[in-house]
């Protein structure tokens, strides 16, 4: 909904699973451009933190990117987890990290009740 709002004010939004995040990173030929790439977008919505578990690699990868875009574009994170459970995705180190550059200038929604997913 938040990234679809962005949208319809003419934001330029990438929305895409942390997945399809890492699948595309291990595909990609120059890792800086990945980062800078995903570091530059407007308004970046990273979908289901904590459906994969991402290599070392990758979550340095992750880490470079929320860094980047800590103080200069906007990014969103949906996940069922607890910033505390956020270990389990990233080594304590690095999710601590990046949850740092997430708090930097942002903050933290959490939506009760019944998924959106659910049949009515």
């Amino acid at each position: 909904m938040l990234c679809h709002d962005a949208l319809s004010r003419g934001h330029q939004t990438v929305f895409l699973s942390l997945f399809d995040l890492t699948a595309k990173m291990a595909k990609a030929k120059n890792l800086y451009n990945f980062i800078e790439y995903y570091a530059k977008v407007p308004v970046l919505c990273l979908d289901e933190l904590g459906y994969v578990i991402p290599t070392k690699e990758q979550a340095d990868c992750i880490f470079q990117i929320a860094s980047k875009r800590a103080e200069v574009a906007t990014t969103l994170v949906t996940t069922n987890l607890i910033p505390s459970q956020w270990g389990k995705v990233f080594d304590t180190v690095t999710a601590s990290a990046i949850l740092d550059r997430l708090s930097m200038n942002g903050r933290f929604i959490t939506f009760e009740g019944r998924s959106y997913r659910s049949k009515q």
